[in-house]
């Protein structure tokens, strides 16, 4: 991959990212260990972190990948 085409990758996950709701962009930070949280957590400890319940953790899982799906095939197209 040419620093090029991985700026365009970065340009895209940006623009995916920019799609989600606050409470989405922090599951994947608690979930995935992005940034400052360099701990992955589980769907119960990410929900006792969003005072929310673990199956609304996978709700909201769920929501992100579609919406992320979405838009990359969106961009596919362009």
């Amino acid at each position: 991959m040419t620093v090029e085409n991985f700026l365009k990758e970065v340009k895209r996950m940006r623009l995916v990212f920019s799609q989600l709701t606050p409470l989405q962009k922090t599951v994947i930070k608690y979930r995935w260990g992005f940034i400052i949280y360099p701990e992955i957590h589980t769907l119960e400890k990410t929900g006792e972190k969003c005072k929310v319940s673990r199956e609304r953790i996978r709700q909201i899982e769920e929501g992100i990948r579609k919406k992320t799906n979405s838009a990359i095939e969106l961009m596919k197209e362009s």
